[in-house]
């Protein structure tokens, strides 16, 4: 697991680089620059990496609070944003723009989900670093995609990949762009596993991604089914489920301490598979 220090730092110069990197090669366009060695503009995305990775100690406050608001919204604004302005560069001006940009507001991206991933822990490690562990719960599994997204998804992938392939093989100059297309789905098809730990401030889950807080005041009660038990949540998508042949007594015991119990699921029906599998 990377520590949540590192992850702030190459995720946050990750995210700065893909956007500046981005921005100088727009302004490189418009300004008629095509022939602008693409070393300069990298080297000017990287000096901003600098930058930003050697103000992570005093952002690092801030951008944990700021986190807390909207699920990182905040940092949708510069994306989007740099994304509109290669959209209206692209049909405005030279499609040339279109392939080195998309790849790069992938690393952008990439950049914000390796941040994001060290916001959470680090805030986790605030709230229940000194929280005593009661009972665990079997591994999250729930609300993962469903099986037919997870197959479109990882076609979707080998056509891209495929895509590039024949593009290098053919000599196409944006054949990457294909790599930076399967990237997205990817991410769907490889989903990791957390553990779960009910503390007396709230649960602790964990994986190889790092550690995520959710404290019992975001969660409205339980829920016992006679294949699972469901913990509701106010939050968007928050709600989990957990196979009940897979949850002992000591866990429930601690759940009925902390939450209410709820008298209907307001699941779908079809029980745990129904959740589970999204359907």
């Amino acid at each position: 697991m990377v520590r949540p220090q590192s992850a702030l730092v190459l995720g946050l110069s990750a995210y700065v680089f893909g956007i500046v990197t981005t921005l100088a090669f727009v302004a490189t366009m418009l300004a008629g620059g095509v022939s602008t060695p693409r070393w300069q503009l990298v080297t000017v995305g990287l000096l901003a990496a600098a930058v930003a990775a050697s103000a992570v100690g005093p952002l690092s406050a801030l951008l944990e609070r700021a986190s807390a608001v909207r699920d990182q919204l905040f940092a949708f604004v510069p994306f989007a944003a740099t994304a509109i302005v290669v959209l209206v560069v692209a049909f405005a001006h030279s499609s040339a723009v279109l392939a080195p940009a998309l790849v790069l507001l992938s690393v952008a991206l990439g950049g914000w989900s390796v941040l994001h991933s060290g916001l959470r822990t680090r805030r986790a490690d605030r709230l229940l670093g000194r929280a005593d562990s009661l009972a665990s719960l079997p591994d999250v599994d729930g609300r993962r995609p469903s099986r037919r997204l997870r197959a479109l998804a990882a076609a979707f992938a080998a056509v891209s990949l495929a895509g590039a392939a024949l593009g290098y093989a053919l000599g196409e100059g944006s054949w990457y762009v294909y790599v930076a297309f399967a990237g997205g789905p990817l991410a769907l098809v490889v989903v990791p596993e957390r553990s779960v730990t009910v503390t007396d401030r709230g649960l602790r889950f964990e994986s190889w991604a790092g550690r995520h807080a959710l404290e019992w005041s975001a969660l409205e009660g339980y829920y016992l089914g006679s294949d699972l038990v469901l913990l509701r949540s106010p939050a968007w998508r928050r709600d989990l489920t957990f196979d009940r042949e897979a949850v002992d007594e000591e866990a429930l015991a601690a759940l009925e301490r902390f939450l209410p119990r709820a008298t209907s699921p307001g699941v779908p029906a079809g029980g745990l598979d129904a959740v589970r599998h999204g359907t």
